[in-house]
């Protein structure tokens, strides 16, 4: 959706398309990749769990490191006592800790767990015996009918901590260079709010004549389709995609390509995302 509202308002987006170079030249930053080049006056690393080598490639260096931290969720059907609010969840020093709530496909989803996944930067493999029991054992406690359930599905995802355990490392350079790392979980619902201040970072960083352009006022925010909208759109196209903004978007959050009634496969040999 942010993707579709993005370009509506004339920004470029590009998938598959990893920089492999990063040069500061005549007062500007150009990108490389395999067959292409970005100049621009300010270079935003948002790179996840890359952040620290496209760190590397504009500075040299890294002040900091990547960790990626793992968390396994589990997947119930839809169920007459589904909770309506999260349940369960204490926070400690790695996050919240695992709840169950129910999605807005209506399943039933209980996790994450949190457990350091050490240099793999790639998510490979179902849950260890340990987070799968976890995640049992949190079920039952959240809401007691889960414990004899069937387990539908189960994914992982890979938060991108710091080695450090700092978390949201936003600052920038005198060289047009804005580092925003260590943004976990919490990025999703902080992010409008993250990116209005790189924005104020960045137009600190312009050249005067570009740092003095209104901000856009009046943007262009493309109709969303409903929920079953988006359901009928999947499941008619048939090759793993939704139209959002008038072109093909490739659903590959687990949770979701499961709701949408796509085929879900436990965890597998870590193939990267399309």
């Amino acid at each position: 959706a942010w993707a579709a509202a993005a370009e509506a308002n004339g920004c470029d987006v590009a998938t598959s398309a990893a920089v492999e170079a990063a040069a500061r030249e005549g007062g500007a930053w150009t990108l490389r990749g395999a067959g292409w080049a970005v100049r621009s006056s300010v270079v935003v690393n948002c790179g996840g769990l890359w952040a620290d080598e496209v760190e590397r490639l504009g500075s040299g260096s890294a002040a900091f490191a990547v960790a990626p931290v793992r968390g396994d969720y589990h997947i119930y059907g839809p169920r007459a006592d589904a909770p309506a609010a999260p349940l369960g969840g204490a926070p400690g020093a790695r996050g919240r800790g695992p709840y169950c709530w129910t999605t807005v496909h209506g399943d039933v989803v209980v996790g994450p767990t949190a457990y350091a996944a050490g240099d793999a930067r790639r998510l490979a493999g179902a849950p260890s015996a340990a987070s799968a029991a976890s995640l049992a054992a949190c079920a039952a406690r959240a809401l007691p009918t889960l414990a004899d359930a069937p387990v539908l599905a189960t994914y992982g995802g890979l938060r991108p901590a710091l080695a450090d355990g700092d978390d949201y490392r936003i600052e920038a350079a005198d060289e047009g260079w804005i580092t925003v790392a260590g943004v976990r979980s919490t990025g999703l619902t902080a992010s409008l709010a993250i990116g209005d201040f790189v924005r104020g970072l960045a137009r600190r960083l312009l050249p005067p004549e570009r740092a003095a352009a209104p901000p856009l006022l009046d943007p262009v925010l493309p109709r969303l389709p409903s929920l079953a909208d988006l359901r009928d759109d999947y499941r008619r196209r048939g090759d793993g995609a939704v139209a959002i903004g008038g072109r093909p978007r490739r659903v590959t959050h687990p949770q979701t390509v499961f709701g949408l009634g796509g085929t879900h496969v436990a965890c597998g040999p870590g193939e990267d995302p399309p």
